[in-house]
């Protein structure tokens, strides 16, 4: 039994002898390290491109501010600044240049007109005899506004009176005159100078309406115009300004150069207003055709 037991043991440290002979070679050598994990990537992301907030509910959107080199827009050349009053064209004397101002009139408002001038008078020349007190009369233009007081809304017509006899002495031409209508009646009928109605404003900035009108004649081949700023207020006609020979030429005479010379005049409204002429002149022989046959003159 002793031996058994021996032979027993003896084979048991066999075997784990064995078992130690089958360690690898380099059982003794330093184990490798682990594999390192794979790099990361260093390399940042591209920070968001910046985007512009939206324009808040009390602001709009910014306006984009002008390039370093541009130049800042000049002011038109005729524009005057806000609140300045510019000038007004009263006349033209350029024939064929300006329109008369008119208002729309029937053969009835015709005939309430002229019975307000009254006299002896027809409606045509062709109804003229040799009488030397006949005169033809003319609406010779029309204008809105506040002609007898501020704030009225009145119509003026220019009733000029032409003797029918062409050789009546000068002084059988009747005056002008500025009827003014206000609801369908007659409210005025004053004596004005000229034959042509050019303007209708308020030049001195007082709320009443004051007329500009032209007058004339031709006599032994020379024409004369001359200019009125006429103002009507409370039915009491005043010229508050004047001037002459806006219009003249000697296209009816033998003279060797015949030439007309025109003004072209305005006003700039205010307290006082203020005047200002230019004066132009043409052949007779050609400046019929309009203002594009005259040149400035000089003084």
């Amino acid at each position: 039994m002793r031996t058994l037991v021996s032979l027993l043991l003896a084979a048991a440290l066999a075997v784990a002898a064995c078992g130690s002979k089958s360690a690898p070679a380099n059982a003794d050598a330093t184990p490798p390290a682990p594999a390192a994990p794979p790099a990361a990537d260093v390399t940042a992301p591209a920070p968001p491109e910046p985007t512009a907030p939206e324009p808040g509910p009390e602001t709009d959107a910014e306006v984009a501010a002008p390039e370093p080199d541009a130049e800042p827009a000049a002011p038109e050349p005729d524009a005057a600044p806000a609140g300045v009053p510019t000038p007004v064209v009263i006349y033209d004397g350029r024939p064929g240049a300006a329109e008369t101002p008119t208002l729309a009139h029937d053969a009835a408002l015709d005939a309430l007109l002229f019975k307000a001038v009254g006299g002896d008078y027809v409606t045509d020349r062709e109804q003229c005899d040799d009488s030397e007190d006949r005169v033809v009369l003319r609406v010779a233009g029309g204008a809105r506004g506040a002609f007898l007081a501020p704030g009225e809304d009145q119509a003026l017509f220019l009733v000029t009176a032409e003797p029918c006899n062409p050789m009546s002495v000068a002084d059988a031409r009747r005056p002008s005159r500025a009827i003014i209508v206000e609801d369908g009646a007659v409210v005025a009928a004053l004596e004005v100078f000229g034959d042509a109605l050019t303007a209708a404003l308020d030049v001195d900035a007082d709320g009443v309406t004051e007329i500009v009108t032209a007058g004339g004649g031709t006599g032994q081949g020379y024409t004369v115009e001359n200019l009125r700023v006429t103002r009507v207020a409370g039915g009491r006609p005043e010229v508050v300004h004047s001037q002459d020979d806006v219009y003249t030429d000697n296209c009816g005479t033998v003279e060797e150069v015949l030439e007309m010379e025109a003004s072209v005049m305005t006003v700039t409204p205010g307290t006082p207003a203020t005047y200002a002429r230019q004066r132009f002149g043409a052949p007779c022989e050609g400046g019929e055709e309009g203002a594009a046959g005259f040149r400035l003159l000089t003084e």
